[in-house]
């Protein structure tokens, strides 16, 4: 059986999932047995984040010197951290200043300067949906089969686990990821 995806306008097919063979629009499946076949879309329109999402390019991410529960540290005269405010979201992924990867999804509480001038900046956890206003967001991790048998958040909205956390194997390398509106 042949199937065919139409996208929507402002939409485009991103795969397909559960194909014997795909290609563009189409794929092909041979009804031997229950099967489940998904065609992803995305929307065409760019991603709107909210007013105040505040991104941390890989500069600003160097300038952290510590990190400590859910205070982050930047070094003294980092503007982007000086100008933060309370309620903002700051987001960023890269290496802080002792080369150690981090990455940040946070709302932030308060915003103090050191005497040394280093500024310190407390946060409480944030969600994808403090960031997003409108558009579409792909995710992808490497997961391990450990990781696919045991309930883990990859991120707020994004979990994967047993069947009690809507994930379900079929086989060993069949897995679907629950995605909760959060």
């Amino acid at each position: 059986m042949v199937l065919t995806a139409r996208a929507a306008p402002e939409e485009n097919l991103v795969n397909w999932v559960g194909c014997d063979n795909s290609s563009g629009n189409q794929c092909t499946v041979t009804l031997d047995r229950n099967r489940l076949v998904l065609p992803t879309f995305a929307s065409t329109e760019p991603l709107q984040a909210q007013s105040e999402t505040r991104l941390l390019d890989a500069a600003t991410i160097h300038a952290i010197i510590r990190h400590s529960g859910d205070t982050y540290y930047f070094a003294a005269g980092t503007a982007a951290a000086v100008n933060l405010q309370l309620g903002n979201v700051i987001v960023g992924h890269g290496k802080a200043g002792n080369g150690t990867g981090i990455s940040i999804l946070a709302r932030v509480v308060s915003v103090s300067t050191a005497a040394d001038g280093t500024i310190a900046v407390k946060t409480s956890p944030a969600r994808l949906t403090d960031v997003i206003a409108s558009g579409s967001v792909s995710y992808s991790a490497a997961l391990t089969h450990a990781q696919l048998r045991t309930a883990k958040a990859l991120v707020s909205g994004v979990v994967v686990g047993g069947a009690s956390s809507g994930c379900s194997s079929r086989s060993t390398r069949e897995f679907a990821i629950a995605l909760n509106h959060v």
